[in-house]
């Protein structure tokens, strides 16, 4: 069985949308595991927490300038 990654997507969301959702649905395509903020709500500490142990633990980042 090959190995399956976590791959964080990382960008601007409202003006890349329908970039993420490409690069999202390609990730999928390949039988990976897309991550990304909009997973999360990002109001308190305890959030940024968690966002940020999934970036640590995520194999692979997709970032966009």
């Amino acid at each position: 069985m090959d190995k399956k990654y976590q791959v964080f997507i990382s960008s601007t969301y409202k003006d890349l949308m329908e970039g993420r959702a490409k690069v999202r649905d390609a990730i999928l395509s390949m039988y990976h595991f897309p991550v990304g903020m909009e997973l999360f709500g990002a109001a308190n500490e305890e959030q940024w927490q968690i966002i940020s142990e999934t970036i640590d633990s995520s194999e692979v980042s997709i970032l966009s300038q």
